[in-house]
């Protein structure tokens, strides 16, 4: 297995707390718990895929100032656990290009959205915003 660096562990963690708050289990603190969560659920959520382990995931979420650690109990800080409702900010200027309908901008949301492609998680919306970002960047 390829060494990952600290920055891709962070992430993963990142990925790790998101799946906490998608299945509503983010008041569990305990280091134990947490790791059979980790091995049981989150590593095997995608065959083919290897996670790294979940002392090298906590220790990288440590440095990265992600988690308070206290002998066995995992605090996630505040700056991890903010949700923003609205991730995308407008821009303060409107330009002169005429914005899509409703309809025209739902019309591109399906033909990414097919049948065999809806899974749900983190790494699924991170290719789906991607390849919405590469359709936009061809068609303008």
């Amino acid at each position: 297995m390829v060494k990952l660096s600290l920055y891709a562990l962070c992430q993963i963690g990142l990925d790790f707390f998101e799946f906490l708050n998608e299945t509503k289990r983010t008041f569990i603190t305990d280091r134990v718990q947490l790791r059979d969560i980790y091995n049981a659920e989150f590593r095997s959520r995608n065959p083919g895929t290897k996670d790294p382990n979940f002392g090298s995931v906590l220790h990288a979420l440590k440095v990265c100032h992600k988690i308070k650690r206290r002998k066995d109990n995992i605090l996630f800080t505040p700056s991890v656990r903010a949700q923003y409702v609205d991730q995308w900010r407008t821009p303060r200027t409107q330009q002169s290009q005429p914005e899509p309908s409703r309809s025209a901008s739902m019309e591109v949301l399906t033909d990414f959205c097919s049948a065999e492609e809806a899974t749900t998680g983190v790494r699924a919306r991170r290719k789906l915003a991607s390849e919405l970002m590469s359709k936009l960047k061809m068609e303008g």
